[in-house]
């Protein structure tokens, strides 16, 4: 079997339906899971094709040699217990202070040629002097709590998604492609000294450093090469950070595998479609990071002026950028080039809300109200004197008119009527 070294590991696989249709699944692997197929092999309904333990997150030695321990002291930094089932095991205690307990990894020199940090509670498999290989568990964290696997336990999970909640005690993510280099500090400005953890990720174009908050577990170790958006500590990913750093499309994919892993737990298929529009929704509006200049007013020519911060649906912005640069080009073909250079089209950014707020923020009151909280949609379209153009499907359906699709339909948008004398040519 293959072992698992990474946090955000993928494993793909395409199947044939009965009738016929070529589906695709995917699946996240956690950290340490075994695999047991080769890449591209063909596998049977009911054959294993990966594990992995849900009870703890193992640390694997990566590199052959010597086990040494550092900072490991009986009764200070680990203690020996019995467990139920009457063996022993060294577990580390909360420490605070200048010691910083790990394992050491050295070669037949003496020389460290890797280094395993250990957070508390982590029970310690391996002996001082021990001979360890590639792959070799050597010890384990066990994680705080583990969530129940049935759909009641997933359901909450899903919620959280879909309303795009900060979750409490997110993984710190890493901001950019590099490789991992751990250094520990001793902060001096408190009257007990603390050993600060920080992680350096380093590639040819930048730098970066990431300080990880106290008695958070590591999931990289010193050489790693990580990818931007991947968990450098445990914890739960913080959708609005993974966007800021990852984009709109993996935020998608993230989306898609999170929500569908739940229902897949429990048999339950749900076709990628029914999940991907609601997403759509979700990232359906941006938010200015520069309101840019637009023309000014002329011919009835009137343009949306945004201002700094302001959150708009992305169809709105999509269309003043558009309207902003056809007139540019315009003032261009007129010989106004010093018009034109300064006229700059607004600026945004992807922005994620939750389904509730996405449903309230319509550009339909009509669709907005019959979501929640009705008076007060209401109210506000009464005293704005809002408008609603009917463009969208629920609030055709409210006051019973035909719904705007099928092969009938055709766009008002940009529509304009006028009369002439002269004759037109016959179209029927």
């Amino acid at each position: 079997f293959w072992i698992v070294l990474t946090s955000d590991a993928i494993l793909r696989f395409v199947y044939t339906t009965p009738k016929g249709e070529k589906k695709r699944e995917t699946w996240r692997l956690e950290y340490g899971a075994r695999i047991y197929v080769r890449d591209g092999q063909e596998i049977k309904k009911g054959e294993l094709i990966a594990d992995w333990d849900v009870y703890s997150i193992p640390i694997i030695c990566e590199k052959k040699g010597r086990i040494k321990y550092q900072d490991l002291k009986e009764n200070r930094t680990y203690v020996v217990e019995q467990i139920s089932s009457g063996n022993l095991e060294k577990r580390v205690l909360p420490h605070r202070g200048r010691e910083n307990p790990r394992l050491d990894v050295v070669n037949d020199k003496g020389k460290i040629i890797a280094t395993y940090p250990l957070p508390a509670d982590t029970v310690i498999l391996v002996e001082d002097g021990q001979e360890v290989s590639e792959g070799d568990v050597i010890a384990k964290i066990p994680k705080e709590e583990i969530k129940t696997k049935d759909i009641t336990g997933g359901l909450p999970r899903v919620e959280e998604l879909f309303e795009a909640r900060h979750p409490e005690n997110s993984a710190v993510l890493a901001e950019i492609d590099g490789i991992i280099k751990i250094e520990t500090k001793e902060d001096k400005t408190t009257e007990t000294p603390k050993t600060e953890v920080i992680v350096k990720i380093v590639n040819p174009k930048a730098t970066k450093e990431v300080k990880i908050p106290p008695n958070r577990i590591l999931l990289v170790y010193d050489g790693d090469k990580v990818e931007a958006g991947e968990p450098l500590t445990d914890g739960v990913i913080d959708p609005h950070k993974y966007l800021e750093i990852r984009g709109p499309h993996h935020l998608q994919e993230f989306y898609l595998n999170e929500i569908q892993q739940v229902y897949r737990l429990q048999g339950v298929h749900i076709n990628d479609k029914h999940i991907e529009i609601i997403i759509r929704q979700m990232l359906s509006f941006v938010r200015i990071t520069d309101p840019g200049l637009p023309p000014k007013p002329k011919d009835n020519k009137k343009f949306y002026e945004f201002i700094y911060g302001e959150i708009v649906p992305k169809r709105l912005f999509e269309e003043e950028v558009e309207k902003i640069n056809k007139e540019k080009k315009l003032l261009r073909k007129e010989g106004k080039h010093k018009e034109a250079e300064e006229i700059c089209p607004p600026k945004a950014e992807p922005v994620l809300l939750g389904i509730s707020t996405v449903a309230l923020w319509s550009e339909s009151f009509l669709s907005a109200a019959s979501f929640q909280e009705t008076s007060r949609v209401l109210a506000e379209a009464a005293v704005e004197g809002r408008i609603d153009n009917l463009t969208g499907l629920k609030e055709n359906v409210i006051i019973g008119r035909l719904i705007p699709s099928g092969t009938g339909f055709y766009r008002e948008e940009g529509l304009s009527l006028f009369f002439t004398k002269e004759p037109q040519e016959k179209l029927f």
